[in-house]
């Protein structure tokens, strides 16, 4: 088989992703002269951004084989806590970025233990948690908080360079170290080999529970990173800011061609993913629908682009079977 052959097999659905994307963007600028300026480029970039970050963490647990439903609260909780912290004049900021992204770690580890140490199914445990710190972070702030986002994260969130987000080119950044980190490392390889055969991992001598575990806590640092983002981006923090997020990291990773049933698919496929849901957002405000006529199209586009992503990677597999 040539090399470019070899190359289209292995990266043809990522590829595709992009060609979606650019296609999308192209059409609406033509209908929508505006769409393509500077000024809305650099807002998408930042709304992709977002998504992309709550969806590293997905990635890597989905590919394990499992799902993680306690993005939303894990988002706000982060959002909320990044908020409160900017009336802290005394305290470093960069100690309260490291400090809240260690508890967004810390509150995935324990998703992570109880799913790859105690056999909780996943989906179960990520929504006991996510209600637990809903009703937690609800319960603390009585609804409402009064505050303001650190310097460093409004400046992350609304600054940039050529026209380019800084939050965007931190997300390019990331999206650099997980794609060595799945690609080049013993870990990556092995979150692979978690979701293609458990059983082969067994006897491989994968320290299978820290592999799990770990893609846990990874996501929840990241949905953490996202919600402070997003408030830097917003200028506030509102209870059940990050609830659009549960649905959007997964169809992300959906999107892009990952597995949902874990084992095969690249990061590089959910950045396009998440890049297709930020121009999808941003074509139905322009078309000026009505909130839920909005929510309705939305709903059903992702329906269908998932179904179609699903059945093409399904196919994909069965043919190297």
């Amino acid at each position: 088989m040539s090399k470019s052959k070899l190359f289209m097999e292995k990266n043809g659905t990522t590829i595709s992703r992009y060609f979606i994307v650019i296609m999308l963007f192209m059409i609406i600028s033509i209908l929508r002269p505006g769409f393509s300026s500077g000024s809305h480029v650099k807002v998408l970039l930042l709304e992709a951004a977002i998504i992309g970050i709550a969806a590293i963490g997905q990635t890597f647990v989905i590919l394990t084989g499992g799902i993680d439903m306690s993005v939303p609260w894990l988002f706000t909780a982060g959002a909320m806590a990044a908020y409160v912290s900017g009336r802290m004049e005394n305290v470093n900021s960069i100690l309260i970025i490291l400090g809240i992204l260690l508890g967004g770690f810390a509150l995935g580890m324990i998703n992570g233990v109880a799913v790859a140490y105690l056999g909780v199914p996943s989906i179960v445990m990520t929504i006991g948690l996510n209600t637990i710190l809903q009703g937690s972070v609800t319960g603390l702030t009585s609804g409402a908080v009064n505050g303001a986002a650190p310097n460093i994260i409004y400046t992350l969130a609304t600054g940039s360079i050529f026209n380019i987000s800084y939050g965007f080119i931190l997300w390019m950044g990331l999206t650099a170290i997980v794609m060595l980190i799945l690609r080049k490392t013993k870990y990556g390889r092995s979150l692979y080999a978690l979701g293609n055969s458990r059983g082969v991992v067994y006897f491989s001598g994968i320290k299978r529970q820290r592999v799990e575990a770990l893609a846990y806590g990874v996501s929840g640092l990241f949905a953490a990173l996202a919600g402070m983002l997003m408030v830097g981006k917003t200028g506030s923090a509102y209870l059940g800011m990050g609830n659009p997020f549960q649905f959007e990291s997964i169809a992300a990773v959906a999107l892009g061609g990952v597995s949902m049933a874990g084992g095969s698919g690249s990061y590089m496929g959910t950045v396009a993913g998440s890049m297709t849901i930020a121009v999808l957002l941003a074509v139905l405000t322009a078309l000026n629908l009505s909130p839920a006529l909005q929510q309705i199209f939305y709903g059903l586009i992702l329906f269908v682009a998932i179904l179609a992503a699903t059945i093409q990677n399904n196919r994909k597999m069965s043919s190297k079977l």
